[in-house]
């Protein structure tokens, strides 16, 4: 069983993402929800 996943934005690449370590910390979702990479790319405007 997987119960989730721990990665930095910089990892995802997610534009404008801070460089230094660090973990991305996601909302409340429905487990099993894809990530919205298309969302993310405002994450860090």
């Amino acid at each position: 069983d997987s119960f989730g996943m721990i990665c930095s934005a910089r990892e995802l690449g997610i534009p404008n993402a801070p460089q230094k370590r660090g973990i991305l910390v996601l909302d409340d979702g429905k487990a099993g929800q894809a990530f919205d990479f298309e969302a993310a790319k405002n994450l860090f405007d």
